[in-house]
């Protein structure tokens, strides 16, 4: 029932509180959209090149999801770090129009490779946590492991596509 009303007002719900009412003989249920979890977050970021790195990230929270995106373009010099950076900014525009994330991807890529004249590219990892959920979905394009470490676990995730840019 929760899900079937979560997708009547597009919104996620759980259950907070439920008790049975003896004299009524049926349960009380309390719903609510609010966030079961939360992201403590720590970015560090560090080129090989001192003054240019063409790693970039955007972190936000957003209808009780947080989002991270990360993109290292190819090389260490102000063309790497502007391919990242317009890339996220891409990415990110897309979001607010598509809802499927692969999709998102796919129009940031063609974007990409329409902007550039000569061969550029730039990793991507995309995570998206639902705070109500607890669930974490990652998308990884030619960049290299992540890790995640919970409950006394390391997974790790792998990329087996290229890096945007050449899809």
């Amino acid at each position: 029932l929760v899900k079937e009303i979560s997708m009547i007002f597009n919104t996620t719900y759980h259950i907070e509180d439920m008790f049975y009412v003896l004299c009524l003989n049926e349960y009380e249920v309390t719903l609510s959209s609010t966030a079961l979890f939360y992201i403590e977050k720590s970015v560090v970021s560090k080129g090989a090149n001192e003054m240019i790195s063409g790693d970039n990230y955007f972190s936000f929270d957003e209808d009780e999801h947080y989002y991270l995106l990360f993109s290292d373009g190819i090389g260490h010099n102000k063309q790497a770090a502007a391919l990242s950076l317009f890339l996220l900014q891409a990415i990110n525009s897309y979001r607010k129009l598509e809802k499927r994330i692969v999709k998102q991807i796919e129009n940031a890529n063609a974007l990409l490779k329409s902007k550039i004249n000569e061969e550029g590219y730039a990793t991507l990892d995309y995570v998206d946590i639902d705070l109500i959920k607890g669930e974490l979905e990652i998308f990884k394009c030619g960049s290299f492991y992540s890790y995640l470490y919970r409950e006394g676990k390391l997974s790790k995730f792998k990329s087996n596509t290229p890096p945007l840019g050449i899809l």
